[in-house]
This record gives C-alpha cells, sequence and structure tokens, in this order.
C-alpha cells in the first residue's frame, strides 16, 4: 500500500451525513410520542371521563409516508406498492412522491444513506471488527444481488392479491410501525420485530449491509430510479495514489479508485453517496461531482 501524507479536511461529509440520519431516528421516536399525547392520557383523567385531543401537533407517519401540518411526502416505492395493490393511481399520493422521485433521479438513492434511520444502525455495526465477527461465525458466504427479483416479485403480489407488501418489508417503516405499537399498545408486533432482528443477523453474522446490498425491495427500486444520477463521486487521477482506502471503507465493497479505468464496472446502482469514501481518501481525490445526465465519464481530468 501506497503512503501518502493526509489532506486536512475541515468539512466532513459523514459527520453532516449522521447529523440527518439521527434527526430521522429522532422524529420517527417523536412520531408516536405527539400523536398520542401520551403526558394527557393520565388514569384519573379517563376514569373521570375527561378525554384529551388525540395528538399535538398535525404530525404522523414515517421514511414511507410522513404528514405535517398538511403536507405529505411519500417514498418512491411506496407509490408504487398503492399503484400495483390498489391498481389505480391515487393523486394525493403521486404528487406526495414528486419531490422524493426527482431527488433520487437526480442524486441517486441517497435515501438509503442519508435519511434511513436503520442504515444509521447498520452503520455503527460496521464498526465490529471483523476478527470479532469470525469467533462468532467463520462460514463465508457468496450472495446474489436478490433486490430486483425480490421488487418486481412483490409488485405482483401486490397486484394479484390487492395488499400492500413491499411496505412489509421496509426495514425503517418497519421500525417506524413498532415504535407506534411500542406507545400505543406496549407490545411490539412479531413480524415488524422480526424482520429488523433478521436485518441486524444477517449484517452481523453473513455480511456487512448485507440486507441493503442483497435483499432489500424498496433499496433495489431506489436503485433502478437513481441509476443515471447527475450527483456522483467524482474523481481526480492526478491526485489519487492508488492505497486502496476508498475499497476498504465502502460499505458496498465498491472501489471508487477505478473511476476513470473501469467505470463500466463500478455498480452505479449500488453506490449512495454516502461519501464515506471521500472522507476517508488521504490524497482528496475524490469529491462530489455535478455531470451532465447520461455522461460516463467519471474522471475529472478531462472536464
Amino acid at each position: 500500500m501506497v503512503k501518502t501524507k493526509r489532506i486536512k479536511k475541515g468539512f466532513k461529509v459523514t459527520r453532516v451525513r449522521h447529523s440527518v440520519q439521527l434527526l430521522m431516528l429522532l422524529t420517527i421516536i417523536a412520531v408516536p410520542f405527539f400523536t398520542q399525547n401520551y403526558f394527557a392520557w393520565l388514569p384519573s383523567s379517563v376514569v373521570m371521563g375527561q378525554l384529551p385531543p388525540p395528538s399535538i401537533f398535525p404530525i404522523s407517519g414515517d421514511t414511507w409516508c410522513f404528514s405535517l401540518c398538511g403536507v405529505f411526502i411519500c417514498h418512491p416505492v411506496a407509490l408504487l406498492d398503492s399503484v400495483f395493490s390498489s391498481r389505480r393511481v391515487y393523486m394525493p399520493l403521486l404528487c406526495a412522491a414528486i419531490l422524493p422521485i426527482g431527488i433520487t433521479m437526480l442524486c441517486g438513492r441517497v435515501f438509503c444513506a442519508w435519511l434511513c434511520p436503520m442504515g444509521f444502525v447498520l452503520e455503527f455495526l460496521m464498526k465490529i471488527p471483523d476478527r470479532w465477527r469470525g469467533m462468532i461465525w467463520k462460514r463465508a458466504f457468496r450472495i446474489r444481488d436478490f433486490r430486483y427479483g425480490a421488487l418486481c416479485i412483490l409488485l405482483a403480489l401486490c397486484f394479484f392479491c390487492g395488499m400492500s407488501l413491499i411496505s412489509v418489508f421496509d426495514p425503517p417503516h418497519a421500525m417506524g410501525r413498532e415504535l407506534m405499537y411500542l406507545f400505543t399498545h406496549h407490545r411490539l408486533s412479531i413480524g415488524g420485530s422480526g424482520l429488523l432482528a433478521i436485518v441486524l443477523l444477517l449484517d452481523l453474522f453473513i455480511s456487512r449491509r448485507g440486507w441493503c446490498r442483497y435483499v432489500c425491495p424498496s433499496g433495489g427500486g431506489l436503485s433502478l430510479l437513481g441509476k443515471g444520477r447527475m450527483l456522483r463521486i467524482g474523481r481526480t487521477s492526478e491526485k489519487c495514489v492508488q492505497c486502496g482506502i476508498c475499497a476498504e471503507v465502502c460499505p458496498f465493497g465498491l472501489n471508487p479508485g477505478m473511476l476513470d479505468n473501469n467505470t463500466e464496472e463500478f455498480d452505479w446502482a449500488l453506490c449512495d453517496n454516502c461519501g464515506i469514501c471521500i472522507d476517508h481518501c488521504p490524497a482528496g481525490a475524490l469529491s462530489f461531482d455535478i455531470r451532465p445526465f447520461g455522461d460516463r465519464n467519471h474522471s475529472k481530468k478531462d472536464r
């Protein structure tokens, strides 16, 4: 490995991203708290028939569908889930999904890196050293990317069964549902908590970010939608020293150091613009780059 002097950077993408993820996680926790108006539901008041209003603020939902003061935001895959299960286009839901769809088409699968609270948890699990993981589970697994297949199968089932199914297998939405159950009924569901446990166990014992890389149907839908995005990781070849650090730290096993040499082999559908490779690049050769839609040149030396 080539040694080089690390360039000091004042701005860290990961710090900003973690702050946004933490804010989203706190929001998901706060929604059921404020919706149920927990402090007002005192036993003495209920016995006397003094029922409080059902909510403090007009806020509801989670990362799947969110409403604040009458303004609705909808996950792009939630729109697909609704269209296939109901076999019709619900215009308010379509309007609620326009902004997220536009952001995904321009910036890629940034929802998974910047907003998903489950990704926030899984990223901290990545700090567990591989030698500790090997003490628990030493067998190596080779897993194929099944995200697109899972998305297609679930959409077909949604259409023929007339039921919303993709949301059941969306971890951040499951987290929001479980928190709502916990606040309202003081218990957890087997399905939702079981899904979250599977995601965590898959990450700990089988493959890092295994659910996100190989299984997640909603992440697969976002990957397809944002594959031709404008905001991408750009590499300045003159600065790159081929140290390989960017490949080591990438959560999805990608190698940004090969961008201008083997662009076709770099899986842009899997890259979620998390910026970890940018923060860890010792030579400052990587940065976010805006390019024309459909441009396949990712090296900055020719632009």
